[in-house]
């Protein structure tokens, strides 16, 4: 009698053994699971947090005063063009001041809605971005004599920070 009750206590021990280790499978597989589900999401708030923080990184240099090279036009008798931008709120303020000479036909340019364009332009030397700058937003600079020395225009646009961020350099386009 002694065999059968050995028998049986090792088929109830195997059985036993048999079921805690498959319960052991079990909690692995769902251990490694959830692991696996946290190390995900601690990369996505990673990458997100690295998202947040390019973001603000550009932000804060658009939100400097850019001042851009100096350009002269001697083809109109411009003898010097400067542009200063700063970017807040998805709008750009610029202003640009435009030194004049003598052979500058302030007649044509008078009578063009949109006299100039500034245009920016990205690394790869093609525009990224154009602004036609109206009448409405000029005002002449007079000398002592009441002669025209320049002409200034200041104003705001709209614009994605990734197009301001861009541009690397600028032209100034004249239809006069």
């Amino acid at each position: 009698m002694k065999i059968p009750s050995l028998l049986t206590r090792l088929k109830t021990t195997f059985s036993i053994q048999l079921i805690l280790g498959l319960l052991l499978v079990v909690v692995s597989i769902f251990s490694v699971a959830y692991v696996s589900k946290y190390l995900d999401a601690r990369k996505e708030t990673k990458a997100k947090e690295q998202a947040i923080l390019t973001e603000q990184k550009k932000l804060s240099i658009a939100a400097l005063a850019q001042i851009w090279d100096t350009l002269a036009i001697p083809q109109i008798n411009v003898s010097r063009a400067r542009l200063k931008t700063k970017y807040s709120d998805d709008q750009v303020q610029y202003k640009l001041a435009v030194d004049v000479g003598d052979g500058f036909n302030n007649y044509a340019f008078n009578q063009a809605q949109y006299p100039f364009v500034i245009a920016f332009i990205g690394d790869d030397d093609f525009e990224v971005l154009q602004i036609e700058l109206s009448q409405n937003e000029k005002t002449n600079i007079v000398n002592g004599n009441g002669k025209n020395v320049g002409i200034e225009f200041s104003g705001a646009f709209t614009v994605q920070l990734d197009k301001y961020l861009a541009a690397k350099k600028w032209s100034l386009i004249w239809r006069f």
